[in-house]
C-alpha cells in the first residue's frame, strides 16, 4: 500500500485497549473529584466573595481564582433551567438574573450538550462525569481520525493521549469549550469515512457528529475548528472531477443537516448578536500585540506560574492581563513538537497538509503583525477571540504526534537527541534549584519588591506598599513551590 493509499486504511482492532488507555488517563485528570465528599468544582471561590467574608479586602486563598466562571455563572445557569423544568416551563430565560437574561438563547449554557443533561440530572456530582467522558471521547476521537489517515494503533493511541493532555482540552475542561472540542476529531474522521464510502451510515455519522459539536455550545471553537477541518478535506479532494465534486456536496449536505439540527440555540444567540458589546468592541479592534507568552506556552506553559491557590501569578506583570487558560490552550507537549519538527519530512502528505493548517490558525492565533487585521476581512472570524484560532493546531499537531514520535524514535538521531534532552534536563533543574540558596534572598526579595511597586504604578494592585510587603515571605514561599512544579 503507497502513502496516499494508506490515509484510507481504517483498522478496527484495539479499540479495547485504547478504551483502558484513554480512561486511565482521564481518571489521571478526574479522580479526585470522585472521592466521598468531593465535587471537581471551585466551589471554596465562594469563600472569597463579599457575602461570605467579614472584610472585604482580606483575601483568602482559594484553588484556582481563573475558575470563576463556573460557579458564578455555569453552575446558577444550570440551577436555572432546573428550576424552570421543574415547573414544566422551557427554560428561556433566567429571571434572576438582570432583567431576565436569556438561557436558551445563550450557547454557553449549552442546553443541547449531553455533557449538560449530566448536570442538569445529578447536580455537582454530574461535572466530573462529564469531564471524565469529555477527555475520554477527545481520545477515542483523535485515534479514530488518525486510523483513519492510515496511522498504526500504536500512533493513533499516543495522539489520543497527547490531546488528551493538551492545553485545549485540560485548562477549559469545565468550559463550553471542550463541548465543543470534544466532537471535532469525530466530525474530521466521519468526513473522511463519508468521502471514501458513501453509505448511509457513514452519512448519518457525520449528521450525529455536526449536530453533537453545534450543540457543546461555545460558538467560536465551533467555527474554527469547522473552518480547518473543511478547508482540510476540500485540500484533500482537489482532484478527482465529478466523483470529488459528488463527495464535497454529500460531506457539505451531512454536515450542513447536522449543523441545522442543532442550530435553534445558535439561531436565536445569532439573533441577539447585533446587539452585543462584544461584537462591537471586537469588530473596532486593531491589530494586538504579539502574543508572545502564548508562543512560549508552547513549551513551558507554566513559565509565568498558574493562579493555583499556592502558586505565584505573574500573568498581569507580563502578558498584558492575558490569563493562564489563554496563554496555554495550544500547549500539546514540547517534546512533541521538537518531534512533528524532526519528522516533518517524513510524514504522510496528510499529515502535512493538516499540520500546515493547524499552524497557519496558530500563527493567527498569535496575532502576528498584519495578521489581525487580514483575519477581519473574513467573514464572521473578526468576532472570534484571537486565543481560540489555536484549536485547530490542538487538532492537527495531536493527529500528527504519534507517526511523529515513531519516527524520530526509529531514526538515527534518537540516541544523540536523548542525551541532549537529558543535560538539558539537568541544566534546566540545576538553575531551578538557585532560587532555594540562602545567599540569592535578598536579590529575590528586591526583585518582588520592585515588580509590587511596578504593578502598583499601572494600577493591577491597589492597595499599600505595606499590605504587600506583609505578604512578601508567603510570596516566596509560593515561589518556592512553583519553581519545585515546574522541575
Amino acid at each position: 500500500m503507497n502513502r496516499e493509499a494508506a490515509e484510507f486504511s481504517s483498522p478496527q482492532r484495539g479499540w479495547r485497549g485504547a478504551l483502558v488507555l484513554f480512561s486511565l488517563v482521564s481518571l489521571f485528570y478526574t479522580a479526585s473529584g470522585m472521592l466521598p465528599g468531593r465535587v471537581l468544582l471551585p466551589m471554596d471561590l465562594l469563600s472569597d466573595l463579599g457575602p461570605w467574608k467579614p472584610d472585604p479586602i482580606e483575601p483568602r486563598a482559594v484553588s484556582n481564582r481563573l475558575l470563576s466562571d463556573v460557579v458564578l455563572q455555569f453552575v446558577p445557569w444550570d440551577l436555572a433551567v432546573k428550576r424552570h423544568l421543574r415547573a414544566r416551563e422551557m427554560p428561556w430565560s433566567n429571571p434572576l438574573q438582570g432583567e431576565g437574561a436569556p438561557l436558551f438563547a445563550n450557547p454557553s449554557v449549552a442546553l443541547l450538550s449531553p455533557f449538560t443533561w449530566l448536570r442538569l440530572a445529578l447536580a455537582e456530582r454530574g461535572w466530573v462525569i462529564a469531564i471524565f467522558l469529555k477527555l475520554l471521547i477527545i481520545g477515542l476521537g483523535v485515534r479514530w481520525a488518525a486510523l483513519e489517515l492510515g496511522a498504526h494503533e500504536s500512533a493513533a493511541r499516543f495522539s489520543g493521549v497527547v490531546a488528551i493532555g493538551s492545553g485545549m482540552a485540560i485548562v477549559w475542561a469545565l468550559h463550553p469549550h471542550t463541548n465543543v472540542f470534544a466532537f471535532l476529531p469525530w466530525l474530521l474522521a466521519s468526513s473522511l469515512r463519508l468521502a471514501r464510502s458513501a453509505t448511509p451510515r457513514n452519512t448519518a455519522a457525520v449528521v450525529i457528529f455536526a449536530a453533537l459539536a453545534t450543540g457543546g455550545g461555545h460558538a467560536e471553537t465551533l467555527f474554527v475548528g469547522v473552518v480547518s477541518i473543511a478547508a482540510f478535506l476540500a485540500m484533500g479532494m482537489r482532484e478527482g472531477g465529478n466523483g470529488a465534486a459528488r463527495a464535497r456536496l454529500r460531506l457539505a449536505a451531512a454536515a450542513g443537516s447536522g449543523f441545522l439540527i442543532a442550530a435553534v440555540h445558535i439561531g436565536t444567540f445569532l439573533a441577539l448578536l447585533p446587539g452585543s458589546h462584544v461584537l462591537h468592541s471586537r469588530s473596532k479592534e486593531a491589530a494586538s500585540d504579539f502574543r508572545g507568552m502564548a508562543l512560549t506556552g508552547l513549551v513551558v506553559p507554566g513559565a509565568l506560574g498558574s493562579p493555583l491557590a499556592d502558586e505565584v501569578d505573574l500573568s498581569a506583570a507580563v502578558s498584558h492581563g492575558e490569563n493562564f487558560n489563554m496563554r496555554n490552550g495550544a500547549f500539546v507537549g514540547a517534546l512533541c513538537l521538537l518531534c512533528l519538527l524532526l519528522a516533518w519530512p517524513d510524514l504522510r502528505p496528510a499529515l502535512r497538509r493538516g499540520l500546515a493548517i493547524g499552524t497557519a490558525s496558530l500563527l493567527v492565533s498569535l496575532s502576528l503583525p498584519g495578521l489581525r487585521d487580514a483575519i477581519h476581512l473574513v467573514p464572521f472570524s473578526g468576532v472570534v477571540a484571537v486565543p481560540y484560532w489555536a484549536v485547530p493546531f490542538v487538532l492537527f499537531a495531536s493527529l500528527a504526534a504519534g507517526e511523529a514520535v515513531e519516527t524520530v524514535a526509529a531514526g538515527p538521531i534518537r540516541r544523540g537527541l536523548g542525551l541532549l534532552l537529558v543535560a538539558g534536563g539537568a541544566l534546566a533543574v540545576c538553575l531551578g534549584l538557585l532560587v532555594f540558596l540562602p545567599p540569592l534572598r535578598p536579590a529575590l526579595l528586591a526583585t518582588a519588591r520592585s515588580g509590587i511597586e511596578r504593578l502598583r504604578a499601572q494600577g493591577t494592585l491597589r492597595q499599600e506598599t505595606n499590605v504587600y510587603e506583609a505578604r512578601l515571605n508567603g510570596y516566596l514561599d509560593r515561589g518556592r513551590t512553583t519553581v519545585v512544579r515546574r522541575l
